[in-house]
């Protein structure tokens, strides 16, 4: 038998909300570095404490879901590296010139720079620095998808991602930054959310998923495999595995502001207030 369950509830603002004031369950969203979106504005700036936001750092600089490569702006966007340097290399070994001061930066540290100037209720952070704060739970997982078949990717030491080679040791893994090692794959940081959930004594997770994630949690094939992998991790750290909802909602409909990115919400000083939205879907109206 399956140990994940998976949910996908309809909620408001307001639920969401008190959901997470009841800071009874454990609520996360991950979102990739660079522009961050109106939903992901509203979840770090409008709803209450208590989310933790992960910042994907394993994407490459010219990331489709947040386009790092470039500063977005409705008044004009800033190019900060060319489409062809950014491609196939991690965030953190992409520079560029950043704008604001003048100084050579990877682009992870441009946008998160404005992050840092912004008034967040919750502070986004680097998602392999949160992981590698649980060493025997990330080692088990990354030991679980090599012996599922699931390790394809690696970062060499010039950054590029390139695919993994299955005769090298798993001892090394990428750990953000510049650093070299086997990257953990999607079903891993899916089955990953909910381990260190369990970890934490809770038996569920509320992820507040995009529209790539509530696709995912819909692939019937892909979820049995996420399954398994929580499955075995847990079994690898000696421990028995116990079932586990993951409960994912969709947050799309979040995006009550028209600010493009974390640029241009600080640069038009707009303050999120989510109150006069909490009777209003979460998720995108159908």
């Amino acid at each position: 038998m399956e140990k994940v369950k998976v949910e996908t509830p309809d909620m408001t603002i307001g639920e969401l909300s008190d959901t997470i004031e009841s800071n009874t369950l454990i609520v996360r969203r991950s979102t990739h570095v660079g522009n961050q979106p109106p939903n992901e504005l509203a979840i770090m700036a409008g709803l209450p404490p208590g989310v933790e936001v992960l910042m994907v750092d394993t994407i490459q600089g010219n990331d489709n879901y947040s386009s790092p490569h470039r500063i977005l702006r409705k008044t004009g966007n800033i190019s900060l590296a060319s489409n062809k340097k950014a491609s196939g290399r991690v965030v953190a070994y992409c520079e560029a010139v950043n704008p604001y001061n003048g100084e050579q930066e990877t682009l992870d540290e441009i946008h998160n720079g404005t992050l840092d100037r912004l008034d967040l209720k919750n502070r986004p952070i680097a998602m392999m620095k949160y992981f590698k704060q649980y060493p025997d739970a990330l080692g088990a997982m990354i030991a679980a998808c090599m012996e599922m078949d699931e390790l394809n990717r690696m970062i060499r030491e010039d950054g590029k991602i390139v695919a993994f080679d299955h005769s090298q040791s798993i001892d090394d893994i990428y750990l953000g930054g510049k650093t070299t090692g086997v990257m953990i794959p999607l079903n891993g940081m899916m089955a990953f959310d909910m381990l260190l959930s369990q970890e934490k004594g809770s038996d569920k997770t509320i992820h507040l998923g995009g529209p790539n994630m509530v696709e995912y949690v819909r692939d019937e094939n892909r979820m049995k495999t996420v399954s398994k992998l929580f499955e075995r991790a847990c079994i690898l750290m000696g421990e028995t595995p116990r079932k586990h909802i993951y409960s994912v909602v969709d947050s799309r409909g979040l995006a009550v502001i028209e600010e493009m990115s974390q640029h241009e919400l600080l640069e038009t000083g707009t303050v999120i207030d989510l109150r006069p939205y909490h009777s209003k879907s979460t998720g995108l109206e159908t």
